[in-house]
Order: structure tokens, then sequence, then C-alpha cells
């Protein structure tokens, strides 16, 4: 029996490691390629010749390839690199570029060793680049760039990139490669200790009820987790690392009639040189500058009433106000700010979860995803945003599935929800249209002088839906009529004008980003410059599409014997979900022409229709912005066979050392990233 216990502690020791290792692999290279690793590893402890090369050393052969009108502009650049001698072992690779140059296009870099060609993706974003190569017997560098432009004229015959020097196994990178490793190692410990957790709770079911037995519901500990690791990564994001955070801020600005333009005030404008840190992997916070007492949030000559779209930015604003008013240092306001929107966010998606009438496990993944652990402790104003969407969302269901009656009150508390997404984002106001699937017979409108209910309206059936028919006509011709008027509106008009090309312009956009939007919402963090391993992705995805089949929290407590959404109904939501995509990615159509140096209000209707027969796809589009979408997909995918096959798992136990995975591996990410 002893040697039973022996062997099996050997096995369990053997199989940690092996998770080590991958994991490993996955966070050092991300992908699985165990071998190719393991040679750069040695390759790291191992003795390696310097080399160091100037401008002197790189040849640049150019080719231009521009067609007009309105055609592809494609500019190549390939440097080869004649180095006499290259070092037999090339472990790092340290580029520096000109920053006076153009930073465009996708730039690669090759090393060859005889048949074998060994190819790096790298940014040229920063003013330095460190590659780990982990290469023997190299002949050959090679770094080739290429920009395709879309209508033709704007392409200039410049350089895309400019390399002014380049070094080979530096002793100062190997040293910050080594630490590196040393991390990765640490956090790849980590990161197996919790996958074994895991299935170690998972397969003793008597451990795992010691652990858990204690009752907590879902929605209470959601509002203790959205707050306390809200406030973590609040802390932990440093200042404009945040996409458009600076501009927010502005808004903020802007929102509260504060005459303050923050390019004009150098202490909120640069906010303790955090700017430096974007895209420039290697730097990072100076905390002495960053956390400075004397410096204090600057307060206008003057106050005078915000404006309504005070209401996308309302948490960070209190924040921003009070300890303004109170003269605190500028970080500590910047800060309050942040927490403010937690607080918020952890409240709306407490009540959120608490209404859903099923699936609330589901919804706590969704509003806990790791875009989400980056946008909601932020100033911008997806926080207030997607916290009015979900709890939008989960109202409808209640009021759909729970509650006995539709009353007036749920109608303003709808509306209400509505007006804070419609002034902020407004293709995210078409979940409103779940409304319909709310029963007839639940309407109970009691306006005083009359009742409508849901008898009345079965009774007068032909009355009332000639009257919803003239509604609907009135609202078509008012929004026709408004949209000019809105700033995406000439876009949406345009493209009914020519819906055939509007929806194959939007599929393209899809096809073409698709995989990198799925990369954000599960942690390309920062300026896009902070990416997780891709192991970690495929966890991310995978658990949500499991968690899909969870449904332990209803009030039955056991999973429906058939889906609750009718077919119809399901048909009314994966429209609406389309919908919202189709308009989302149509809503950037006005930021593409920008960037092509088209003015929008120069163009009529017609010409944009004419547009986007013209351009290949939509650019400017962020993984964050369809997150509203998943809880539409996923929710109506009702499974009951699966559901209850799947009950002898303890939902607890799994739900926690999913989310403890998450967020001990992001929080590591970001503390590298950012603090050390």
């Amino acid at each position: 029996m002893q040697k039973n216990k022996v062997v099996k502690i050997i096995c369990m020791v053997f199989a940690f490691l092996i998770t080590v290792y991958v994991s490993l692999t996955y966070i050092s290279v991300g992908n699985f390629n165990l071998i190719s690793f393991g040679k750069s590893t040695g390759l790291l402890f191992s003795e390696s010749q310097p080399q160091s090369y100037n401008r002197e050393y790189i040849v640049v052969h150019q080719s231009v390839n521009v067609s007009e009108p309105n055609g592809v502009g494609t500019i190549s650049h390939d440097y080869s690199l004649s180095f006499d001698q290259l070092p037999k072992d090339i472990v790092a690779i340290s580029l520096n570029f000109d920053s006076s140059k153009a930073s465009l296009g996708n730039v690669s870099l090759n090393v060859l060793s005889g048949e074998n060609n060994t190819s790096f993706n790298i940014s040229t974003s920063a003013n330095t680049l460190l590659i780990q190569a982990g290469i023997q017997n190299a002949d050959e560098i090679k770094i080739t760039s290429r920009f395709d432009q879309y209508g033709g004229a704007v392409v200039s015959n410049e350089e895309v990139v400019s390399i002014s020097s380049v070094k080979i196994n530096a002793e100062e990178d190997i040293k910050l490669l080594k630490k590196q490793f040393l991390f990765d190692l640490l956090e790849s410990m980590v990161v197996s200790a919790i996958i074994w957790l895991i299935v170690f709770l998972i397969l003793k079911s008597k451990a795992d009820a010691k652990i858990f037995k204690n009752t907590f519901s879902i929605e209470k500990t959601f509002l203790v987790t959205a707050l306390v690791v809200g406030v973590i990564f609040a802390l932990l994001f440093p200042v404009y690392q945040i996409p458009d955070e600076q501009t927010h801020i502005n808004i903020i600005y802007e929102e509260l009639n504060w005459d303050i333009n923050i390019k004009t005030q150098g202490d909120i404008s640069n906010f303790a040189d955090t700017i430096r840190i974007i895209r420039n992997y290697d730097e990072k916070v100076n905390l002495s500058t960053y956390v400075d007492m004397q410096i204090a949030s600057p307060l206008p000559d003057d106050f005078s009433v915000p404006s309504i779209k005070l209401i996308r930015h309302l948490p960070q604003a209190v924040g921003f106000v009070l300890t303004s008013l109170l003269r605190m240092p500028l970080w500590i306001c910047v800060s309050f700010a942040e927490i403010c929107a937690v607080i918020v966010y952890a409240i709306f998606g407490y009540l959120a979860v608490k209404l859903m009438p099923f699936k609330k496990e589901l919804m706590t993944a969704i509003m806990l995803l790791p875009i989400c652990l980056q946008e909601f402790p932020s100033l911008s104003y997806d926080s207030f945003l997607m916290a009015s969407y979900f709890l939008l969302f989960a109202y409808i269901l209640h009021v759909k599935f729970t509650k006995e009656e539709f009353t007036l009150i749920d109608v303003a508390i709808m509306v209400a929800l509505i007006a804070v997404i419609v002034i902020t984002k407004i293709p995210y106001a078409l979940v409103a249209l779940l409304i319909v699937t709310i029963p007839v017979s639940k309407i109970d409108f009691n306006f005083g002088f009359f009742k409508l209910n849901g008898e009345l309206i079965k009774k007068r059936k032909v009355a009332f839906s000639i009257l919803a028919a003239f509604l609907i006509a009135v609202a078509a011709v008012g929004a026709i009529k408004i949209l000019p008027y809105i700033s995406e509106g000439k876009t949406f008009i345009g493209a009914m004008y020519d819906i055939k090309a509007s929806i194959k312009l939007v599929f393209l956009t899809v096809k073409a980003y698709f995989g990198e939007w799925l990369t954000q919402i599960t942690g390309d963090l920062g300026w896009f410059d902070t990416p997780v391993a891709l192991i970690f992705t495929v966890f991310v995805i995978l658990n949500l599409l499991f968690l899909n089949l969870f449904d332990y929290n209803n009030k039955s407590k056991c999973p429906f014997e058939k889906n609750p959404f009718k077919k119809i109904e399901l048909v009314i939501v994966f429209v609406v979900a389309l919908g919202m995509t189709f308009v989302t990615v149509l809503s950037m159509f006005g930021w593409t022409m920008k960037a092509y140096g088209i003015d929008m209000n120069t163009l009529t209707t017609s010409e944009v229709a004419s547009y986007m027969n013209q351009i290949p796809y939509i650019g400017g589009l962020q993984g964050r912005y369809f997150v509203p979408i998943i809880p539409l997909l996923l929710v109506p995918c009702y499974f009951p066979k699966f559901s209850a096959s799947i009950q002898k798992i303890n939902y607890k136990a799994y739900l926690c050392g999913y989310h403890l995975t998450v967020y001990i591996y992001l929080f590591v990410v970001v503390l590298k990233r950012y603090w050390i």
C-alpha cells in the first residue's frame, strides 16, 4: 500500500513538472513548441559571443509598387544585414530604430540557418526591441517590412522603418532575458499549481465539500470579487495605459464644462511620464514620480452646469469633482475616479446577476472577462456603459421569465438604462428590441385615469396592431430625419443605399479581424502591447463555452427540461445580435474614411455608399466593442441534457478555480509589464 502511494506521488510530481514545462512554453513563446523552447532555454545559459553592428552593416533593397487611382499601394523594404562573421549561437537580438522615421507596416526579422528560416514578427513602435532568438549556426539575418495602403495617392515613397543599429548577444540583453526567464518560470509554476488544484477539487468531492461547505449567493460573490479585483487592477494599470484614457480625461472636463485642456496641463497631459511606457515593453513606471503628493488636480476659474453627456462618465466624474474640490494630489484624484467606476460596476453587476433568471454563472464570467478587468476599473466610459448594458439585458430577461407583471416602473428603469446606452454608444441600444419578447399577457400599465393590460390588448388586437404599425412607421421616419445629424447617421443611411455592399464590407471586416478581436477580449491588454499566452486565450474561450452549460442558480436549482426561449424568440435574439454586430462595425466607417484623409461631412449619402464598394474592410475596431454581443449569442443556447449531466460537478469549486487562474495570471502579466 505504501509503495502504491509512493508511485502515485512520483506520478503526480512528474505530471506537475510536465504541466510546468508546457505552461512555461506557452507563457514564454506563445505557442506549443517544446523543442525550440528547450533549445533557446539551453542557449540562454550558455556562453555566447557578443557582436554589435551599426548602420554601415545594413544594406537596404527597396521596391515600391503603387497603383492608382484608389488602388492598392504597397511599399516593401528588404534590409539585408551583411555581417562578415555571425556568432555560432544567437541567443538575443536587440534592434534600435530611428524614431524620426515612420513606424508602419508588418515588419519581420528572419534568421537564415542553412535551409531553415526562423521568422519573428516585430513591433517598431518602440525605439528598441529585444528578441530571444535561440538560433544555432546562423548564416544571414534579414529584416523585411511591408505596408499596404489603400487609396493609391495616399502612399508616399518614404521608408517604412529605419534601423540604426543591431546588437547580438549583448551582455545586458542576456541578463534581461535570464531575469525574464526566471519570472516566467515562477509564473508557470503558479499557473500549474492552480490547474492541479482545480483538478484536485473537481475529482475529490469530499475535499471540495469541506472547502465550499458554506453557502454564498453567486451575486454576493460577484459583488465582493468585482470590488476587490477591480480596485487591484485599477491601481495595477498605470494611468493612460488603457486605450484612449488620456482622451477620456479631457472629455470628462469638457462634459463638466470645466475650461481645462489637458494638452496645456503638463502634469495631466503626460501623467508622471507614463506616456513613455505605451508600446514600449522594456519601460516601467517610475513610482517616485507616479505617486507625487505635490501635484494637485486643476480646477476651472468658473463652474457651470455640466453637459447631459456627463452621464457617460458619471462615476468617474463624481470621483474627480470630489477629490479636486478637496485639492487632493492628482494621482489620488485619478485613482479615486477609477475606484468610483469600480463601485458602480460592481453594484450594477450584482443586480444583473441577481436578476438573471438563469445562467448566472455565465453572466458572472462574461462581466469578469479579461478585457472587462481592464476596462471597468478605468476612466473610460466603457465602464458605466457595460454596467448599464448588462443590467438592462438581465432586467429584460427578469421581466420576461420571472416577474409576474410588466409595469410602468419597469418601463422607467429600462428607459433610464437605454438613455445611458444611447448617449454613450448607439449600437448597443439595439438590445432594447428584446422587449418585444416579453409576453403581452404580462403588460399592466396603470396611468391612473387609464389602465392598459394584456387582456385589453388581446381583445383589441386589430386596433393595437394598427397603432403599433403606425408608431413603427413614425419611428422609422423620425430616425431617417434624425440620423443625418448623428455622427454615424450618414453611414447607416449610406449602408441602406447599397445594403448588399455594406453587408459584404461588414463580412470581410469580421473575417479579417475576428481572431484579433478574440485575442483582445481575452487579454491583449494595455495599448495592445501586453499580450497573454495563446494557451490562456484558449483557456478562457473554452471555459466560457463550458460555463454556458451551467445552470445551478435558477429558482428550481436544476436545469430546465427544455430551452426556456421559444423558437421565434431565439430568432429575435440572434437577429438582434447580428444587427448589433453589423451596426457596431459600420459605426467605425467614419474613422476609416478619416484615416484615408476623407472628411465624412463633405460626403453625400450616395458617395458613402460608393466608398463601401471600394474599401476592403473597416478599421479601428477593437475586441472590447463586441463584449455586449456575447450574452446575446450564448444565453439563448440552452442544452438541457448536457446541463443535467454535469450536475455532479461542484460549480463553486470550478468557478473559483477558473476565476483564480484568470486573476492571478493577469495580475502577474500586468505586474511584470508595468512595474517589475
